[in-house]
């Protein structure tokens, strides 16, 4: 008998996790099903080519 509590308690609580867990993914991500993005490609390119030496901007500049 205590056997049996024992297990349903054990079966309750790993339902309880895995509940918690799958609500926690719904209400936490947001999820598609083969979502598709329509629109044109532009490709982007710098004026000039090289590397940047340095780039003076403080924190919170705009």
């Amino acid at each position: 008998m205590v056997l049996i509590n024992v297990i349903t308690i054990v079966v309750l609580v790993i339902l309880g996790v895995v509940g918690f867990h799958f609500y926690n993914q719904a209400t936490s991500y947001v999820s598609t099903d083969n979502a598709k993005v329509d629109g044109e490609q532009i490709k982007v390119s710098a004026p000039a080519s090289g590397e940047i030496k340095s780039f003076d901007v403080k924190n919170d500049e705009k």
